[in-house]
This record gives structure tokens, C-alpha cells and sequence, in this order.
């Protein structure tokens, strides 16, 4: 009996320390960790210190840490947004534009690059602003805000991996996106759900998002609305509306000569298994029975889509919705009714 004890206390020990060994190699391999609540309240506590509020304000803030116990990381970032508003005008600002139902215009924000501020309040805004640009659909300026930030920046890493994800996501950088998501998913077991279950959805989109697909097409038409919604219309825009349009023709093109050589195809099969007895009597032009070839519409390399016929652009969305869903047609459809609708309104 006590050599049984023996063993089972050997097996034990052995399975603690397999299992402390794992814990450990999981936290190795993570490359970033969510910060603890202390070194956030001591930023808080330095910045404080060296900040010219009033005897009221610091204690309004002091008393509103010491009372924080445990708290989301998102909400971690709100709190630590709050109690910087109250001393940096620049983040009351901030702070009152992301939270307004309808800002009126996008300020520059150029403090964010200023030495003026320290390191703790330009990257902890900057989360904010590049949240809140990527929550409203301005995915360029949310990368740029969000660029030079690490995980070791912020006091939510999370948000910082996800919304980067998103927005590289939604402007189709497969290859940025999926390490974005990869590092993200490095503590899965410590993200909030949603976050996880998105990322996952992000992840299995990217790795079948083919250049020059229908799908990669309708996501660009899908940014050039949501920037034409916000009123910014600049020269971005106008190039995704040029690269819409190529790639557009690029398929188009392509189609056409799938059904030349169907066309060729049926026409040869054809030819083949109806072998006339007479041939010298069928060579005739007046004896010809083949389909034919039907002369397809030529599309230079400085064609533009917009300036196509009615009828030839009807015949080229046809060609496209045979072969694809539905929602791929209705998609372009709309979009270059819109185009053709801005045309007029700039006339």
C-alpha cells in the first residue's frame, strides 16, 4: 500500500511540473501580455505629478484608481482617456470628438507626433482616435494613427491588434492582416470573445481572398462607398475607382476569351461528328452550316468602363452574372449607378 502511495505521489509531481511546463512554454510564445492594473496606475501616478491640475482635480482621480479593483482592458483604456482629459486639453478634445453623434469635419490631431506630450498620453490617444477611425469605416487614417504603436505602448494590446486587424482586413492586405491576426490570437484565452470569434472569421476570409477576384473587387467598391459616405472624395478614392475599373476589365477580358475558345471548342466538336459524305460539294460557302464565330467586343488597355455603351456594358454584366452570384452583379450595378449618378450631379 505505501509503495502504491509512492508511485501515486511520483505521478503527481510529475504531471504538476508537465503541466507548470506548458503554462510556461504558452506564456514564452506569447509575444505580448496584457499590462498589470499597477504599472497602468503608476503611469497615471507619474503623469499626475508632473501635470498642472488643480488640488480638486487630482483628487477626484486619485480617489477614482483607488477604487478601481479590476476592470476590462477596453475600459481600462476609457478610464485612463477620462482621467487624461481632465489635465491635456488636447485629449478633451480629442476625447469630445470621438464621442460626438455627428463631429463635424476631422480635425488634424498633429499633437500625436508632438514631444509636448509624453509617451504614455500620445499612444493611449492614439489607440482611441485609430478605435474610433476604424469603427467609422476610415480604414487608411485608423493605420496610419495606429502605426507607430507596439503592444508595449497602450494599456489595452488587444484593441490595438484587433482594430489594426480590421482595418487591414477591410483594405485587403492579406499578408499584413493574417500576422496582425496571428499575433493577436497569441492569447486567445485572454481575449474577449468577440474578439477571438472575429478574428477567426477575419483569418478564414484572408487566406481565401484571391487578387483580382470578384470578391476582392466588391470589398474595394465596399471602401470607396463608406469614404464617398463620409464625404472624402479625394485622390484616394479616385485611385481604387481606377483600380475597380481595371480589374473589372481584366475579368471582363477574361470571360470573353473563355467563351471564344467554348465557342472553338463546340464549333471543332461539331465539325468532327457530323463528317459529310461530300466534302468537295459542302466546302462551298453556300453549303456552310458550322456556328460560326461571333466577333467579341475588343477592350483597349485605355478603355474606360464608364464610357461604354449601354447595351455593350449590359452584355459585359450578363457575361459576369452567369458565372458568379447573384450579389456580385447587384454589387457592381450599383456602383456604377452611383458613378453615373456623381457624374451628373458634377456637371
Amino acid at each position: 500500500m505505501t509503495y502504491q502511495r509512492y508511485i501515486l505521489s511520483t505521478l503527481m509531481a510529475v504531471l504538476a511540473c508537465t503541466a507548470g511546463f506548458a503554462d510556461d512554454e504558452l506564456e514564452r510564445r506569447a509575444s505580448w501580455q496584457h499590462p498589470e492594473l499597477g504599472s497602468v496606475r503608476t503611469h497615471i501616478d507619474e503623469w499626475i505629478s508632473g501635470s498642472e491640475l488643480t488640488k480638486e482635480a487630482r483628487l477626484e482621480i486619485v480617489d477614482s484608481w483607488d477604487n478601481t479593483k479590476a476592470v476590462a482592458n477596453a475600459e481600462l483604456l476609457q478610464q485612463v482617456m477620462a482621467s487624461l482629459s481632465a489635465g491635456e486639453p488636447d485629449v478633451a478634445r480629442l476625447l469630445e470628438f470621438c464621442e460626438s453623434p455627428t463631429p463635424a469635419g476631422i480635425p488634424t490631431f498633429d499633437w500625436l507626433a508632438s514631444e509636448n506630450h509624453k509617451p504614455f498620453v500620445r499612444n493611449n490617444s492614439r489607440l482611441f482616435l485609430g478605435k474610433w477611425f476604424t469603427m467609422n469605416e476610415m480604414y487608411n487614417e485608423a493605420l496610419d494613427v495606429l502605426a507607430p504603436l507596439t503592444t508595449d505602448d497602450v494599456v489595452d494590446p488587444a484593441s490595438l491588434l484587433f482594430y489594426r486587424s480590421a482595418a487591414q482586413y477591410r483594405l485587403r492586405d492579406k499578408t499584413a492582416g493574417l500576422a496582425t491576426i496571428d499575433t493577436l490570437l497569441e492569447n486567445r484565452e485572454t481575449l474577449p470573445r468577440r474578439y477571438a470569434t472575429i478574428a477567426d472569421l477575419m483569418k478564414s476570409d484572408l487566406d481565401t481572398l484571391e487578387p483580382d477576384s470578384l470578391d476582392e473587387i466588391a470589398r474595394l467598391m465596399e471602401s470607396v462607398r463608406a469614404r464617398l459616405g463620409l464625404g472624402r472624395a479625394g485622390m484616394r478614392v479616385r485611385n481604387e475607382e481606377d483600380e475597380i475599373i481595371k480589374k473589372l476589365e481584366k475579368i471582363i477580358e477574361e470571360k470573353e476569351q473563355q467563351r471564344q475558345q467554348q465557342q472553338q471548342q463546340m464549333a471543332q466538336g461539331g465539325a468532327q461528328g457530323n463528317q459529310s459524305q461530300k466534302p468537295a460539294e459542302d466546302s462551298y460557302p453556300a453549303q456552310a452550316k458550322g456556328a460560326g464565330d461571333v466577333d467579341p467586343r475588343k477592350i483597349a488597355g485605355n478603355t474606360d468602363w464608364g464610357n461604354l455603351p449601354p447595351k455593350e456594358r449590359e452584355e459585359a454584366l450578363q457575361s459576369l452574372g452567369k458565372d458568379f452570384p447573384s450579389h456580385y452583379r447587384e454589387v457592381i450595378e450599383e456602383y456604377f449607378r452611383k458613378l453615373a449618378r456623381e457624374e451628373i450631379t458634377n456637371e
